[in-house]
């Protein structure tokens, strides 16, 4: 009974989110936030730091000291 409960839950819930998504329009954006050490289809180790990098837009050092 609870799983067929959740089924249904995740199938209506999944149409009202699809219907809603389709009606979003993102804001246009005024600058450009890009990973500076990494690349597309770059092999990475299991750990590493990654590093931010931002272009035209507003704001500044949100978080300084945090990686």
């Amino acid at each position: 009974m609870i799983r067929a409960a959740a089924v249904l839950f995740v199938v209506v819930f999944g149409f009202v989110l699809g219907a809603s998504a389709e009606d979003f329009k993102a804001p246009e954006a005024k600058g450009r936030v890009y990973f500076k050490n990494l690349k597309n289809g770059a092999g990475v180790p299991a750990t590493f730091t990654v590093e931010f990098a931002g272009h035209g837009g507003e704001g500044g050092h949100g978080g300084d000291g945090h990686r």
